[in-house]
């Protein structure tokens, strides 16, 4: 039987949990929420801490409007490098059968309301898109927001993501450097157990380091 995790008051995207509902498949507990735009809805709590459901639907008509309403505008920058890049940024972390989705908004990451709403103000914040340069979160458990977004080459944006690798053991996603810490190794340790011993991430988080035998 699952560990029982009271989620009454959190919010999971748009919905805010409002109280216990009657389970309707064993083992599922779900939960009654509300949508920031008044529907409500009983969702099963692996529904709501995966991401897969981050509202009622009006997220997605919401932004796809926003999407409309800026292809008609006169920025000129429609199906450009950084136009193209907003719209993928806003796809992977709020439309749940986008490819990546579950690496981003599936994991929490969320776009800041400023960009959501305006690809111009994007724009503004992040200047024209470098060549050969990424979008790339300065801290990858943060959001997409101009204090934690650059733009950098793609050497840089892989030492980032190397030493910002996600982990899963447990039901629980960290950092390959947060997992070291809880588990007391060095984190090449784990990565060489995965990357060259083929190990479990649960064995290579789990297995305690042998002692150096002495002669």
């Amino acid at each position: 039987m699952p560990t029982f995790i009271d989620l009454k008051g959190q919010r999971f995207g748009r919905w805010t949990v409002l109280y216990r509902a009657p389970d309707r498949r064993r083992g599922y507990p779900e939960w009654h929420c509300r949508c920031d735009c008044g529907n409500e809805k009983a969702l099963r709590a692996n529904i709501l801490r995966s991401g897969a459901s981050r509202s009622c639907g009006c997220l997605n008509v919401d932004v796809h409007r926003q999407m409309c309403r800026d292809r008609n505008t006169t920025h000129g920058q429609a199906n450009t490098p950084i136009y193209n890049t907003w719209i993928n940024m806003i796809q992977r972390c709020t439309n749940p059968a986008y490819h990546k989705f579950r690496y981003y908004g599936g994991r929490g990451i969320n776009v800041c309301q400023r960009w959501l709403d305006s690809f111009e103000l994007f724009h503004a914040d992040m200047g024209d898109k470098p060549s050969k340069a990424t979008l790339d979160r300065i801290n990858t458990e943060g959001n997409y927001e101009p204090a934690n977004c650059r733009w950098a080459s793609q050497k840089t944006q892989q030492n980032n993501r190397t030493n910002n690798r996600l982990l899963t053991h447990g039901g629980r996603t960290m950092t390959l450097m947060q997992w070291a810490e809880l588990a007391g190794f060095h984190r090449e340790t784990i990565a060489q157990r995965i990357d060259t011993l083929g190990w479990s991430v649960s064995d290579a988080i789990t297995k305690p380091v042998r002692p150096m035998q002495r002669r």
